[in-house]
């Protein structure tokens, strides 16, 4: 094992880094395709920068998104939350299931716009919706023991943000 980081490692680095902060926040796939690096190379980069606090990382279901700080996370999540929370009340639904509230956001013109950008319509879509539901409304409500069910509550604000 090399006892230094190799210059291509530094140079890697710091063009990951010049990414995160230009776009604020991004999915690992498009580091990937924006460098023209491996997904591996990417992935080590990106959480070299994460240990010396130079971004943060969000695991929505099995999407990874990576940004530059973690005020640039909280705020990338809540304009997500706030997308969701908004399609959902104009639907004037009370309780949604992660399948139901993902069709909702996407004939929503705003929030269809912001999840288009991050999710596409495959297995990753589901638990993405899954767990930004999490994030916004808590622990879900099962239904017949296997569908989870959110109980959506409609108000002036957002719902505080649940981990």
């Amino acid at each position: 094992m090399p006892s230094r980081t190799s210059k291509k490692v530094r140079t890697r680095t710091e063009e990951v880094a010049h990414l995160l902060l230009v776009r604020g926040c991004v999915l690992t796939r498009d580091a990937v395709a924006a460098l023209g690096l491996t997904r591996s190379q990417v992935e080590y980069v990106l959480r070299q920068l994460a240990s010396n606090g130079r971004a943060a990382r969000i695991m929505l279901g099995q999407l990874s998104v990576w940004c530059y700080s973690g005020n640039s996370a909280a705020k990338f999540i809540n304009k997500l939350r706030r997308a969701l929370h908004t399609a959902l009340c104009r639907a004037n639904v009370k309780f949604v299931e992660p399948r139901k509230a993902l069709k909702i956001a996407l004939s929503d013109e705003n929030a269809s716009k912001l999840f288009t950008r991050y999710v596409s319509l495959d297995a990753v879509s589901s638990s993405f919706i899954n767990s930004l539901l999490a994030l916004t409304y808590g622990d879900p409500v099962y239904y017949k023991r296997t569908k989870p069910m959110y109980m959506v509550t409609c108000g002036e604000k957002l719902p505080p943000l649940r981990r």
